[in-house]
C-alpha cells in the first residue's frame, strides 16, 4: 500500500496540485518495495511502474478535464521518468530452453516473440 506522502501527493495531483506533487510522488514511489503476497519485497518498485502509474493519472485527469469535471493543471511532461530497458536480451541456447519451462499458455507467445525478435547484427 502506498504509504500517507504517496496518498497525500496523488490527493494533490487531482485536486491543485502541481509538478512539485509529481516529485513527491515519484519519491515516495522510489522508497516502497514491491508487494507480494501481503508483504514487501527488498526490490524497490522501478521506474517503468511509476510511469505507467504517472501515464494513468495523467490520461484519467485529461478525460476528465474533458467529461467538464474541474480537474488541476499539472504538466507532466518532463516529469514522468523514462523506463529502464533490459539489460541483456536470451541468448540462442537459453531461447531454445525456454518453451520447455514456461507454462503451456506462454509457451506461442515465447515462440512468436522468439520468431519476430529483431535481429542483432
Amino acid at each position: 500500500m502506498p504509504n500517507a506522502a504517496t496518498r497525500e501527493a496523488v490527493k494533490r495531483l487531482l485536486g491543485d496540485g502541481c509538478r512539485e506533487d509529481l516529485f513527491a510522488y515519484q519519491n515516495g514511489r522510489r522508497q516502497k518495495g514491491i508487494i507480494h503476497g501481503g508483504k514487501q519485497s527488498k526490490k524497490k518498485v522501478a521506474d517503468g511502474t511509476i510511469k505507467n502509474e504517472l501515464s494513468l493519472l495523467c490520461r484519467m485527469i485529461n478525460l476528465a478535464r474533458d467529461c467538464g469535471i474541474q480537474m488541476s493543471v499539472v504538466l507532466f511532461r518532463g516529469a514522468i521518468p523514462e523506463a529502464n530497458t533490459r539489460e541483456r536480451i536470451l541468448t540462442d541456447a537459453e531461447g531454445q530452453r525456454l518453451p520447455a519451462i514456461v507454462l503451456k499458455w506462454f509457451r506461442r507467445i515465447a515462440e512468436v516473440s522468439r520468431e519476430t525478435r529483431p535481429l542483432r547484427g
